[in-house]
C-alpha cells in the first residue's frame, strides 16, 4: 500500500512540475516493484529525501514562461508589434507594423486575431505604457480590443496547459478620460462557463471578478492609474487561482445598457504561466517521507 502511495506521489509531481527532470530521474532509478523486502524501506526513504531536495532544485532551475510588451521581455516574433512605436496618435504612439494577425512569443505563447477577419495585431504606447490590441478597417479604436462597431477578439494560447500566474491589461480608463462614457471593462474568457471581468471602479482602482458556472469564485481589488495621464494598466496575480488553462480570449463585455459590446476597449501587456509554488511541491516530497515514518512506527 505504501509503495503505491509513493508511485501516486511521483505521478502527481510529474503532472504539476513540467520540466522537473530531476523528479523523473529519481523515478527511473528507484524501481519500487523490484526492491527486496530487506532494502525496500531504506531505499524508499532515500528516494523521498532525494525527492524533497530535487523539488527544491527544480524550483530554482525551472523559470515561469512569460512575455511582457512593456519591458520588451521574451517577445519572440511578437516583438515586431512594438519595436517601432513611432506613429503619433494624439498622446499615443502606434507601431508601424501592419498585417500581422498572429505571432508567437519566445516562450511559446501564441497571439491570434480571432475576429474580425480583416483585423491585425498592433502595438500602442499611451503615457509610457505599452500594450497590443487589434486594428481593423472599420474599428474606431486602433490597437485595442473593443467592440464599438463589432466585437474584436484576441485569442491567447499558452505554451502548455498550466496555471496562469499573471495577466496584465492596459488602456482601461475611468470616464471621462479620453472621452469615454463608461468605466471601462475587459473580459477574459477561458470557456463559456469560466471567465473573469476586470472593471475600472475609480480613477485609481479596478475590480477583478471571476465566475464559474455563473457563481462568483474570485474577487480582488487592484490599484492602477485610469486617469488621462496614466496607462490604465492593471496586473492581475493568479487571475484564475490554481485552475489550469490552455488558452483564453480577450474581448469587451456586453454593456449593461444592452448596446452590444460598446464603450469599452483595452489591450494586452503581459502574461505568465508557472508551476505550483515551490513550497507546495516540496511539501509533497516531505509528505512522502512522513508517510514512511508513520508506516515504520506502526510496524515497530
Amino acid at each position: 500500500m505504501f509503495e503505491r502511495q509513493i508511485i501516486i506521489a511521483f505521478r502527481r509531481l510529474e503532472r504539476f512540475w513540467r520540466g522537473g527532470r530531476g523528479l523523473i530521474e529519481i523515478k527511473k532509478k528507484v524501481s519500487l516493484t523490484r526492491l527486496s523486502p530487506m532494502t525496500s524501506k531504506l531505499r524508499i526513504a532515500t528516494a523521498c529525501l532525494s525527492l524533497a531536495a530535487g523539488t527544491a532544485l527544480a524550483a530554482i532551475a525551472s523559470p515561469a514562461q512569460a512575455f511582457n510588451f512593456d519591458s520588451g521581455t521574451d517577445l519572440g516574433s511578437c516583438g515586431v508589434l512594438v519595436d517601432n512605436l513611432s506613429t503619433p496618435l494624439g498622446i499615443a504612439n502606434l507601431d508601424d507594423t501592419t498585417g500581422v494577425s498572429t505571432c508567437t512569443t519566445a516562450d511559446g505563447f501564441v497571439l491570434d486575431v480571432e475576429q474580425p477577419a480583416d483585423g491585425y495585431l498592433q502595438g500602442k504606447e499611451v503615457n509610457g505604457t505599452i500594450g497590443v490590441g487589434i486594428t481593423s478597417e472599420n474599428g474606431p479604436t486602433l490597437a485595442e480590443i473593443g467592440g464599438e462597431v463589432f466585437q474584436e477578439i484576441l485569442a491567447v494560447t499558452v505554451p502548455v496547459p498550466n496555471v496562469l500566474t499573471e495577466l496584465g491589461l492596459s488602456f482601461l480608463y475611468h470616464n471621462p478620460a479620453f472621452g469615454d462614457n463608461v468605466k471601462e471593462q475587459g473580459l477574459v474568457k477561458v470557456s463559456e462557463t469560466l471567465y473573469g471581468i476586470l472593471s475600472v471602479t475609480s480613477a485609481t482602482t479596478a475590480e477583478w471578478v471571476v465566475y464559474e458556472n455563473g457563481v462568483e469564485i474570485i474577487s480582488k481589488v487592484l490599484n492602477g492609474d485610469s486617469t488621462a495621464t496614466g496607462g490604465g494598466y492593471y496586473n492581475i496575480k493568479n487571475p484564475f487561482a490554481d485552475i489550469v488553462v490552455s488558452s483564453f480570449t480577450l474581448l469587451a463585455p456586453e454593456s449593461t445598457a444592452g448596446d452590444t459590446f460598446r464603450q469599452s476597449d483595452f489591450a494586452l501587456t503581459n502574461a505568465s504561466v508557472g508551476i505550483p509554488e515551490p513550497s507546495l511541491v516540496l511539501g509533497l516530497g516531505v509528505a512522502g517521507a512522513s508517510l514512511l515514518g508513520l508506516r515504520r512506527r506502526k510496524n515497530a
